[in-house]
């Protein structure tokens, strides 16, 4: 992602946290960021998107940073499950994302909510196959059910808790005492057989959300242009720069995308690029390949 396009979404959010996202006009965002409506429209083809890719920056930093703490540690670790939980919850605190999320919860655009109701379907599904690795296979009927539970009572005591503490509430703290309580739920409903979401209320939830599948020709074009970029904009590129990159082109490139091969690609291709000009970019190609991958089922 462009530094100029990171600064129209900066300012975007800004003007989001301070008047709302129905309150804030395109003009106000051509006038915060200091471009034309040309320029705005050659990054976002509406305001809508442009809010759209503010909630996907942070979800496919949080995606990154917890594929990065599972790498090569325990998946059944609990210890690892809450900390990987936090790092949403702790992106959104610091971006200020809940005021948007907000905005969009009391507004009435249909498809900000919709966006919404995707975002936390793809968390509940992320956080479901977790517990399914931490707790057992045996529970993969009821996880759905049960990460429900988990968010419900971290909003709810979230809420409860700025209602009565000066200090923002600890999301590691809370989630390894919520986890507590789930680790006592879990077994109740596996020995009753019983959930009111079970993985068929799931199915049909997932059929009434259209799901947002990040365009394989969209990541495409992020690579070419890096690939271009490498090797224009700096005298002595790394090989092992230009070398990722060009595998990585080629593997999606293919017909038949070989999975394990990417996913095998992702991590060493944007710790390749850290401390460099380019990291934004590589930070950004890696995550939505990941949930290109995910979406696509392969």
């Amino acid at each position: 992602m462009s530094d100029r396009k990171n600064q129209v979404i900066d300012s975007a959010l800004q003007l989001f946290i301070e008047k709302g996202i129905e309150q804030t006009s395109l003009q106000d965002i051509l006038t915060r960021a200091g471009i034309s409506k040309g320029t705005f429209y050659n990054y976002f083809a509406s305001k809508n998107e442009c809010v759209l890719v503010i909630l996907e920056r942070a979800r496919y930093e949080a995606s990154l940073q917890r594929q990065e703490m599972l790498a090569g540690n325990d998946p059944t670790d609990i210890e690892l499950l809450i900390k990987q939980i936090s790092v949403l919850l702790n992106i959104n605190h610091q971006q200020n994302l809940i005021a948007v999320y907000n905005s969009i919860l009391h507004s009435g655009d249909k498809e900000l909510k919709k966006m919404i109701s995707l975002h936390r379907l793809n968390e509940h599904e992320w956080l479901a196959e977790r517990f399914t690795d931490v707790f057992g296979e045996h529970v993969r009927p009821y996880s759905y059910e049960a990460a429900v539970l988990f968010y419900g009572m971290m909003q709810h005591i979230s809420i409860t808790w700025r209602m009565t503490h000066d200090a923002p509430l600890d999301p590691i703290k809370a989630a390894r005492k919520i986890i507590q309580y789930i680790k006592e739920i879990l077994p109740v409903m596996v020995r009753e057989k019983t959930a009111l979401l079970d993985l068929e209320a799931m199915e049909m939830l997932k059929n009434k959300i259209e799901i947002h599948r990040v365009p394989k020709g969209d990541i495409l074009h992020l690579l070419g242009r890096l690939r271009q970029d490498i090797r224009t904009r700096t005298k002595q590129t790394p090989k092992n720069m230009i070398d990722l990159a060009d595998v990585l082109f080629e593997e999606l490139s293919a017909d038949n995308i070989r999975n394990a091969v990417i996913e095998s690609l992702l991590r060493p291709f944007y710790k390749a690029f850290e401390d460099t000009p380019f990291a934004n970019e590589a930070r950004e190609i890696a995550a939505k390949t990941s949930q290109f991958l995910k979406s696509t089922g392969k």
